[in-house]
């Protein structure tokens, strides 16, 4: 059957190959790491008192509302001025010109990340996307 890409491409391929060109970034990144933390509730909370770049919208993930979403905060925040990008309901993306950096900075986020609640908690499946009406 073969390798298929992460249904998050279009997002990567914004991150790396798009905003930089379109927004006149000084550097072009070349590594993007994404996870799915501080992007709800106390893990929000926590990405804005960072002071954490993160989209005014949630959206359904890896749609062009996404990336649109996405692109108005490389928008806003160039890289490498900013390298940590919170997509509000989705997660984090991290921009960096070496994994060694994208890995640095994910180790300054990981204390931040929410902690299950309980054993129960941890071995839940995590939340699936879902459109906003």
């Amino acid at each position: 059957a073969g390798a298929r890409p992460t249904s998050d491409t279009p997002l990567h391929w914004a991150c790396l190959m798009l905003a930089a060109k379109e927004f006149g970034w000084s550097e072009r990144p070349l590594v993007a790491l994404h996870g799915h933390a501080l992007a709800e509730r106390d893990g929000l909370k926590k990405a804005q008192e960072l002071g954490l770049p993160i989209s005014n919208q949630e959206t359904l993930f890896s749609t062009p509302e996404d990336v649109e979403a996405l692109m108005g905060l490389f928008k806003d925040f160039a890289y490498p001025d900013h390298k940590v990008f919170i997509r509000r309901g989705h997660g984090f993306l991290i921009l960096a010109a070496t994994v060694a950096a994208a890995v640095e900075e994910l180790e300054k986020l990981r204390p931040h990340f929410e902690q299950p609640a309980t054993e129960a908690d941890a071995l839940q499946p995590p939340l699936k996307h879902q459109k906003l009406s």
